[in-house]
């Protein structure tokens, strides 16, 4: 997603799922936190309306909970994820195919 490359363009720190191909550009504990991928459903379960279980959902939510208190609670640990996304973005040039700008 565009939030993501220009998080990482401004060297922001980024909590995100790890879903699509998000995973392949930024590393856990690395270049960025994050949150397992939700239990995978059937196509069918949701055109039949069953969300998520709330168990999904419960878990979900103490992760995030969990990844934002540990960002907020050392500054200097957050800036180092987002200075390393940031140095990546610029190497790889990923922002700047994706939205036509330098990194």
């Amino acid at each position: 997603p565009i939030v993501i490359l220009e998080a990482m363009s401004l060297g922001l720190p980024i909590v995100a799922s790890a879903v699509g191909d998000i995973p392949l550009v930024l590393e856990h504990g690395v270049s960025a936190l994050l949150l397992q991928e939700p239990v995978r459903r059937k196509t069918s379960d949701y055109a039949a309306g069953r969300p998520p279980g709330s168990a999904d959902i419960d878990r979900m939510s103490d992760e995030l909970v969990h990844e934002l208190s540990r960002m907020l609670r050392d500054n200097r640990w957050a800036a180092s994820i987002g200075k390393r996304a940031q140095a990546f973005a610029r190497r790889s040039g990923c922002v700047a195919r994706a939205t036509g700008r330098s990194g």
